[in-house]
């Protein structure tokens, strides 16, 4: 579905990215994990079209459709918008559609989100915007979804409602997913293949492959690193 060839993108005279290659199946979960500031973060925007690339090449399969959850969304708190309108707005696009997102009532179920359906955003706790905010994405018409620390702020039974989700989004549904995490339970579990990086990949393969020789992630003192600002 894309395929990535030594991609090299610099911002402000720093190089972020520096021959970066990748690929992603589709109807697979790609995870991408790695230190803060490795770039994971302008890889997706390099991806969505948002700058202009420096050296190398991304191929995408023709017709395929992105959305993208961002890593930080600010809730727009002095609005009065409802869950339900919040989410909706996944489904304001033009044209013929002949790509469908996740069923909005479907989103709302799935993610635990139906009790707060018209409750106002300001209302939300951070688990609960962070789940509105996945709901609002996977309603849009897309074929590859980027989304950027979608576990970030969830107890361990939504993480793995939201893992199972994506797999039958995956798997039954024709969805691909490419997600930045860095949580190891969660890429344990659901996830199909990993990169690592740091400017440039360091690793590839199934997550216990890159754990296991470049991570020691089933020592907790070895991925403390992981998960400081």
């Amino acid at each position: 579905m894309l395929k990535i060839q030594s991609l090299n993108f610099a911002r402000g005279g720093t190089r972020i990215l520096e021959g970066v290659s990748l690929e992603i199946s589709r109807q697979s979960i790609t995870g991408l994990t790695g230190p803060n500031g490795g770039g994971k973060t302008s890889l997706f925007e390099v991806m969505m079209g948002w700058h202009s690339v420096n050296h190398g090449a991304l191929q995408i399969s023709p017709g395929t459709k992105l959305a993208l959850l961002p890593q930080v969304n600010p809730r727009p708190e002095s609005l009065p918008l409802s869950v339900e309108d919040f989410v909706s707005m996944g489904l304001w696009t033009s044209g013929d559609l002949k790509v469908r997102g996740l069923d909005i009532s479907e989103a709302f179920e799935r993610l635990s989100l139906t009790s707060f359906r018209k409750r106002l955003i300001s209302e939300l706790s951070g688990g609960e915007w962070k789940r509105a905010n996945l709901a609002r994405a996977l309603v849009q018409p897309a074929d590859l979804y980027l989304l950027d620390e979608p576990f970030n702020y969830l107890d361990l039974e939504s993480e793995e409602k939201i893992g199972h989700l994506l797999q039958d989004l995956a798997r039954n549904h024709g969805k691909t997913f490419f997600i930045i995490s860095h949580d190891w339970h969660a890429m344990n579990h659901f996830f199909d293949h990993l990169y690592l990086l740091n400017k440039k990949i360091l690793a590839a393969g199934t997550v216990r492959d890159v754990s296991a020789v470049h991570l020691n992630w089933l020592d907790p003192k070895h991925h403390e690193w992981m998960h400081q600002s």
